[in-house]
C-alpha cells in the first residue's frame, strides 16, 4: 500500500458512466469475466475485478474521502463494510490461459486473510473517529464458487444465498448492529441536508450555470451554489435577493440516461 501523499486516489472529476457499468466492470473476475471497456469523451479504459489488489475494499474507500478531505482524519461520520462470505475459495478456470490462471489461483489463495486483515487495519483506523460497521455471512455461502450457477437461471444458489443470509440477520448481536447502523446513517443523512451547499452536489449531482442574461459565463458549469453565488456577487454585482433567486434559478439537475 502506497502513502497516502504518493498514491493519488480518484484523479480528476467524477465520472458519468451508468451505474450498470460500473458494477459490471467490478464483477470482471479474470478466467471467469472480459474485461470491461469504459469510454466517456476522448478517456478510454478496460477494468478488471479489483479484488485482485483489493478484496475488501473498504479500506480503500476510506482512504479515498480522507484524500479528497485534505486528509481530514474525520471526513468519514460512518463507513458500512458488507463481505461476500467468509472462507471464500475461489475455483478458477485454467481454460482461459495458464497465465492468467497461475495468477489468479495465487491471489485467490490470498484473499480470505486479505479481507479479514483489511477489517482489522479499518477498525484501527477509525477508532475514535468515525462509526464502523461490518456484516458478512459466516458460515454457508464463503465457498460457493464463482461460477456456481445451479438450477434453471441459477435459482438453487440464489436460495441458498438466501436461505444463509436470512439465518445470519435472524442473529441477535446482528440485528442490533444493523438497527444501530441504519440510526447512525438517518443521523448522518439528516446533518447533511442542513448542509446543501457541501453536499447538495456530492447526493445529488447537482451543477449549476448563470442564467443571467449577456453572461459571458453561459456554457461554464458551477460546482455549487457558492461558486454561483460568488460569481453572480462579483461579476454581475447583484444584491442579496437576486443572488439567491439566481442561484435557485440555475439549478440543474443530470439528465435522465434511463440505464
Amino acid at each position: 500500500m502506497f502513502p497516502d501523499d504518493i498514491l493519488e486516489r480518484n484523479p480528476g472529476g467524477p465520472n458519468e458512466y451508468p451505474i450498470w457499468q460500473v458494477a459490471r466492470a467490478t464483477l470482471a473476475a479474470p478466467t471467469f469475466f472480459k474485461a470491461m471497456r469504459l469510454e466517456e469523451d476522448d478517456e478510454k479504459a478496460e477494468y478488471i475485478d479489483g479484488s485482485l489488489s483489493a478484496k475488501n475494499p473498504s479500506e480503500e474507500a476510506y482512504r479515498s474521502v480522507k484524500q479528497l478531505s485534505d486528509n481530514n482524519q474525520k471526513a468519514v461520520k460512518i463507513l458500512v463494510s458488507i463481505g461476500s462470505g467468509k472462507n471464500l475459495e475461489a475455483d478458477p478456470n485454467p481454460s482461459s490461459g495458464f497465465l492468467l490462471f497461475a495468477m489468479y489461483m495465487k491471489l485467490a489463495a490470498k484473499w480470505a486473510s486479505q479481507s479479514e486483515a483489511t477489517h482489522q487495519t479499518v477498525l484501527d483506523a477509525t477508532r475514535r473517529v468515525a462509526d464502523y460497521f461490518r456484516f458478512e455471512v459466516e458460515h454457508g455461502i464463503g465457498k460457493i464458487r464463482l461460477d456456481a450457477w445451479q438450477g434453471k437461471k441459477g435459482i438453487k444458489t440464489l436460495q441458498l444465498i438466501r436461505i444463509k443470509t436470512e439465518v445470519y440477520l435472524q442473529i441477535p448481536e446482528v440485528q442490533k448492529q444493523i438497527t444501530l447502523t441504519a440510526r447512525h446513517l438517518v443521523d448522518v443523512r439528516r446533518a447533511r441536508s442542513t448542509q446543501l451547499d457541501r453536499w447538495e452536489r456530492f447526493c445529488q449531482g447537482v451543477d449549476y450555470v448563470c442564467c443571467m442574461e449577456f453572461c459571458d459565463y453561459k456554457d461554464e458549469k458551477f460546482k455549487g451554489r457558492q461558486h454561483l453565488r460568488r460569481h453572480l456577487e462579483q461579476v454581475h454585482q447583484s444584491d442579496p435577493a437576486v443572488v439567491e433567486f439566481m442561484t435557485d434559478q440555475g439549478k440543474r439537475f443530470p439528465p435522465d440516461t434511463g440505464d
